[in-house]
């Protein structure tokens, strides 16, 4: 019977072949769309764990580069109950260079303070750090520096303004790691704010386990502001990925339903074609199940073919896109590549029950006579 599958999937080869490409592309956008959301959405949420802090401040109602916050709040905050430290952050964006364009990013640190807060997150892996008496000198992330070419030494441009590389460093992580930093006062200078502008404020607390109640502490003591605990920020930004991932899945399942489609096509038109080759098999004595059974397995057969070629393309487009935009780590599992296979298969098995049907109810006797 597996011989009798092969050679009938084989036999109209440009048809296969045309079956084969509408499925394997469905299959290869839902590999790459959904790969790309997941390694947003991983990306993402490591990033919060490792620079967001036990609890992070904006102001009240915005977020990163349009928050405005001051250092007088960030004192206030400072002296409340469980706050062990802070640190504070002004968000640059160089929308000249373009959006999502590597070295468009760049942040403001208090060196003294960040050297405390996130020693444990980021390692200096050439060079040093920021010092509280450098200027116009500037971090650099690893993945923006293999994009760019930099090196300890080189001078970079941004808003207008010169910086010398002195440190090169990494987070272990991607988005992390595609920003320049820079001491504070001067991200402020070149941003034209005011000398004790802050976009965001990072908090330890004493106690682990109290983030939420600190948190709250900060809603109710300090005016204006919004603060939110590493694990309800975590939660708000994995809810909010995670819609997108199933954004990518419904509009990638679409795609692939188009070939499902091709593949009732290519399989109808096939029965039609060997209406009196089914009436022999009938006529020797095969059963309906077993008519119905060499349909869906050539189905079957479509799909697993289109599905590993899908899959193929789809691991290809998923590195090709990580080299051509910053910051989409495509994260490809084994979860994810079982479920486009198996959505695949489904596809052919469904998209082969209707012929599998009409085949194996022809009448054997006016079949044989079907030119």
């Amino acid at each position: 019977m597996l011989e009798i599958v092969m050679n009938n999937v084989m036999r109209r080869k440009a048809r296969t072949f045309l079956t084969l490409l509408g499925i394997s592309l469905g299959v290869a956008v839902i590999v790459t769309l959904v790969s790309l959301s997941v390694g947003l959405k991983s990306n993402a949420l490591d990033m919060m764990g490792k620079v967001a802090g036990d609890v992070t401040i904006m102001e009240e109602g915005q977020m990163y580069t349009m928050s405005n916050l001051s250092e007088d709040s960030m004192r206030k905050i400072q002296n409340i109950n469980g706050v062990k430290m802070v640190a504070p952050t002004v968000m640059l964006m160089d929308l000249s260079k373009g959006f999502n364009t590597p070295g468009a990013e760049m942040r403001g640190v208090d060196p003294d303070m960040e050297q405390r807060f996130s020693s444990s997150s980021w390692d200096v892996i050439d060079g040093r750090p920021l010092r509280g008496s450098d200027s116009y000198n500037a971090m650099v992330g690893t993945v923006l520096a293999d994009q760019l070419n930099l090196n300890v030494g080189d001078t970079v441009e941004y808003m207008g303004t010169d910086f010398k590389i002195v440190g090169i460093l990494t987070f272990g992580n991607t988005l992390l790691d595609q920003a320049y930093y820079i001491n504070i006062r001067t991200a402020r200078e070149i941003a034209g704010r005011p000398p004790d502008y802050i976009s965001m404020i990072r908090v330890k607390v004493t106690k682990p386990g109290t983030e939420e109640e600190v948190a709250k502490r900060i809603n109710l003591t300090v005016p204006n502001v919004e603060a939110w605990s590493s694990a309800a920020m975590s939660e708000q930004v994995g809810d909010f990925l995670s819609i997108i991932e199933q954004v990518t899945w419904a509009i990638s399942a679409v795609a692939a339903i188009v070939g499902g489609v091709g593949i009732a096509n290519t399989m109808l038109m096939s029965v039609i074609e060997r209406t009196k080759e089914i009436g022999v098999f009938k006529a020797v004595g095969w059963s309906n199940a077993d008519v119905m059974k060499t349909i869906l397995m050539e189905g079957l057969f479509l799909g697993f073919l289109g599905g590993v070629i899908g899959i193929l393309l789809g691991v290809v487009a998923v590195f090709v896109v990580k080299d051509q935009i910053p910051g989409f780590a495509g994260e490809i599992t084994l979860l994810l590549i079982t479920e486009a296979m198996a959505f695949a298969m489904s596809l052919g098995v469904i998209g082969g029950i209707y012929p599998a049907y009409r085949a194996a109810n022809l009448n054997p006797v006016v079949a044989l006579k079907t030119e």
